[in-house]
């Protein structure tokens, strides 16, 4: 039954950035409280503008790129994306990557204990429809080795989500059924929440088996709920009111995203030889002070319809050119000093990170920046790049430590 929508309560059971079992956030975790944005400022700022991440017709089928199908149980994934108000979130773009059958992923730095599939490539994309709606053609991933003797990781199918708004921005992992390497994984036992595990845990629909050769597919349901508001002009079912759900929990980013995340040109969002093209570089530090080296971290840096994403390095550097922003506007008029957000994802990062970037030449314009402004003097430092040269600015980023950056809660 379709009509007006009751209230909905929605309960965030993200993660905690300090999972001790799961090693790698002792040193990644930040320390310092996140700075609390409150709702009027940030609540319904636009996310990033992904649109030229190129999304072609068929990249959402996983089966049927090559001569031959891939080895593997096909399946076929699929469910809604809504938002915190229970509404189908239309165009939103979602990125995913996964092993293949036998448990290894495409990506070069994958440690390569199990064969790869050369009829499979493991990545994908899609674009949620009208209803929120989207699905994948894939196959079921295999568990495998987190390295050599290593615990075995559970299958899982890892999802990037760009919605619309700042808050909406999310990278998680699906899990399946009745699957024993749950219980001992380091990862998905960071949601210590029963119900943030059941969320990311998909349905089996045993009514799509229907024996029709190869076209057979295993069907799994997932649905997913965005922070943020989404779409408006779309009703909703009615709900009991105070019906209370889960906002669908952040996992880490993880180590082999590349081949999914990374292509060529994805660090520029305009052309270097532009007039007014900035490159903005630095190094990601972990709280020893050791860069976070490849494959360990990936930053996205963006405004406006501005968007770039940039992986760490071998030395744990990171380079992004985009246009200079100009003068922004808030969601209720004020003025803010031009910046860029920055997103930090980082294997060892249950969650993302959030911080902005402004610029040195112009102290009085971010001191009145109703944000900036939040941040206690002493730490506003760690919020402004250093000049590196005409057109080059330096903006390193610790996740700990004295110079810990400033982390946002939006």
């Amino acid at each position: 039954m379709v009509g007006s929508a009751a209230t909905r309560s929605y309960v965030d059971v993200n993660p905690p950035y300090l999972f001790p079992r799961y090693g790698l956030t002792k040193l990644r975790a930040p320390v310092q409280s996140l700075v609390e944005v409150p709702h009027e400022l940030m609540g319904s700022t636009p996310g990033p503008n992904a649109s030229r991440i190129p999304v072609g017709a068929d990249d959402s089928n996983l089966l049927d790129r090559h001569d031959s199908r891939p080895i593997g149980q096909p399946i076929i994934l699929f469910g809604r994306v809504l938002d915190s108000t229970g509404r189908p979130v239309p165009g939103a773009l979602l990125e995913l990557w996964q092993t293949n059958g036998a448990g290894r992923y495409v990506d070069p730095v994958d440690l390569g204990l199990m064969p790869l599939d050369p009829n499979f490539d493991g990545a994908g994309r899609c674009l949620t429809d009208a209803e929120g709606k989207y699905s994948f053609m894939t196959v079921r991933p295999a568990p495998y080795p987190a390295g050599r003797g290593g615990p075995y990781r559970p299958a899982h199918i890892h999802l990037s989500i760009i919605g619309p708004d700042l808050s909406s921005r999310l990278i998680t992992q699906c899990y399946f059924p009745d699957d024993s390497l749950l219980a001992s994984d380091w990862i998905s036992t960071s949601l210590v929440d029963p119900r943030a595990l059941a969320a990311l845990v998909a349905t089996f629909r045993a009514e799509m088996l229907e024996p029709n050769g190869i076209d057979n597919v295993i069907g799994y349901e997932w649905d997913l709920v965005l922070r943020g508001r989404g779409g408006v002009d779309v009703e909703v079912e009615n709900v009991e009111s105070g019906e209370q759900e889960v906002l669908t929990p952040s996992q880490t980013i993880g180590p082999l995203y590349g081949y999914a995340l990374i292509f060529d040109g994805i660090d520029a969002a305009c052309a270097p030889a532009e007039s007014e093209s900035i490159t903005i570089s630095g190094t990601l530090f972990d709280g020893s002070g050791a860069p976070i080296v490849l494959p360990g971290g990936m930053l996205e840096i963006w405004e406006g319809k501005q968007f770039a994403r940039a992986r760490t390095g071998p030395e744990g550097t990171f380079r992004a050119t985009l246009r200079r922003p100009s003068g922004q506007v808030g969601q209720n008029g004020e003025s803010l000093a031009p910046h860029f957000n920055v997103t930090v994802f980082a294997q060892g990062l249950l969650k993302q990170a959030q911080t902005r970037l402004y610029f040195p030449e112009q102290p009085a314009l971010n001191q009145a920046d109703p944000v900036f402004a939040l941040v206690e003097p002493r730490r506003q430092k760690h919020l402004v790049a250093q000049s590196g040269g005409p057109q080059n600015y330096v903006f390193d980023v610790h996740l700990q430590g004295n110079d810990e950056a400033v982390f946002f809660a939006y």
